[in-house]
């Protein structure tokens, strides 16, 4: 790669696209200054929006931008997050279209933060910048101050086997030059190792593993410190928060169409439905009566004992973890990694089949509908807790809805068996 190319570095803005008005002013979060990239902080980040670094003069530290975002409101709820992250001070800047002018430049493709990007064919053919937008960006070149002017080399790129090359019309103050420090992260987004299935495969079920696949060995049993549950972002829209709506609807305490966030409104009808109906209200009873007990990880959080709870009943065993099923949840909680693609879809399609079993087993009789419901809710309700405990280690949320998926299998496969 001629990294030449991308230097000097310069700093500049444009539009996301022609349709865009053009007095339409978007926002953006300054994150501080930084000489060394944090994965750990920076890649949970950019599952709320795009990261961009802005060079400074000293040419170690880059100064740390996520966005763009529509308003103020919604960038303002981002920073009420951000102390979760621990990343310092951080503030909403606006975009000001003022300072910038209108120009053309050559889209050469588009691309998501989680993409892998072929940097080198990008290499030789001017200088690149990316459009500062949320969740997509735009990878163009050549900056002209017309029309005409771009035509040479949007011809050239043409014939260079760039077919879909277009020209753009926009505003500069949302073109960010692309740098080494933006190839580096980008580049570490698609580096995350892939989990192993051993290292989830509970007792009982359909079993994720090869034949190859190395016992884990036995995990002692030790005292561990009580285990808290996360915060749920509030603002960040997802099914598994929807999937808990439309259940509370089913309780009458949540009359709201469902939108996919965990607000206010859909913390209270959850708490209501917990402490007003008669069966949770058994289930929260026995589980108050264990309270002083800690196991550590997962289990110790009020939710996934409320689960587990409604699940012993509905399978009509106790529920005790084998070594495996304990490695399985240490490995989980401690060293989580992203799940393959095979062992994402096997513990879905677990999931959906459970549920399947349960409205077979209410048909049949087997299975009452109020703890059919109960078990919904509860369930729905720790999915979001586990996304938003693998959200903070810096996983997407398509990644952490996966691992936590992955978890509710370590928890409950043993009983029910295939």
């Amino acid at each position: 790669m001629n990294n030449k190319s991308f230097y000097p570095i310069v700093i500049l803005f444009m539009m996301a696209s022609t349709l865009l008005a053009q007095n339409t002013t978007k926002y953006v979060i300054q994150l501080g200054a930084t000489s060394a990239i944090n994965m750990d902080k920076l890649q949970a980040l950019s599952d709320i929006a795009n990261v961009y670094f802005n060079p400074l003069q000293d040419q170690q530290s880059h100064e740390i931008i996520l966005g763009s975002f529509e308003n103020v409101s919604k960038a303002e709820a981002v920073i009420q997050n951000l102390d979760l992250q621990k990343l310092g001070t951080a503030y909403v800047a606006p975009l000001p279209l003022s300072k910038g002018i209108e120009v053309y430049v050559i889209q050469l493709a588009k691309y998501n933060n989680h993409e892998a990007i072929n940097w080198d064919r990008y290499a030789g053919h001017g200088k690149m910048y990316t459009t500062i937008e949320h969740g997509e960006f735009s990878l163009v070149t050549g900056i002209f101050p017309d029309y005409e002017s771009s035509l040479e080399l949007h011809n050239d790129l043409f014939n260079a086997g760039f077919t879909s090359a277009e020209v753009m019309k926009i505003n500069s103050i949302y073109l960010h030059e692309v740098n080494q420090k933006d190839i580096s992260f980008q580049k570490e987004l698609q580096q995350r190792p892939v989990g192993k299935a051993s290292e989830f495969t509970a007792k009982g079920g359909t079993i994720m593993t090869t034949a190859n696949d190395e016992i884990p060995p036995i995990v002692s049993r030790v005292a561990l410190a009580k285990a808290i549950a996360p915060a749920i972002n509030e603002d960040l829209a997802r099914n598994s928060v929807k999937n808990l709506q439309s259940v509370l609807l089913v309780f009458g305490t949540y009359n709201d169409e469902p939108n996919g966030k965990y607000d206010d409104k859909t913390a209270n009808a959850y708490y209501a439905s917990v402490q007003l109906n008669p069966t949770l209200k058994k289930y929260s009873a026995l589980v108050e009566q264990e309270a002083q007990f800690s196991s550590g990880y997962f289990t110790d959080w009020n939710d996934v004992q409320l689960l587990l709870k409604i699940s012993e009943d509905i399978s009509g065993q106790k529920i005790n973890f084998s070594d495996q099923e304990l490695k399985a949840l240490i490995s989980l909680y401690n060293q989580p990694k992203v799940l393959s693609t095979q062992d994402a879809k096997t513990v879905s399609n677990w999931k959906i089949k459970l549920i399947d079993r349960f409205h077979t087993w209410q048909t049949e009789g087997k299975l009452n509908a109020e703890t059919l419901n109960s078990f919904m809710l509860v369930s729905n309700k720790t999915q979001i807790l586990l996304e938003d405990y693998f959200l903070d280690e810096g996983f997407s949320l398509t990644e952490s809805t996966d691992l936590a998926k992955a978890t509710l299998y370590a928890l409950l496969v043993g009983n029910y068996k295939s």
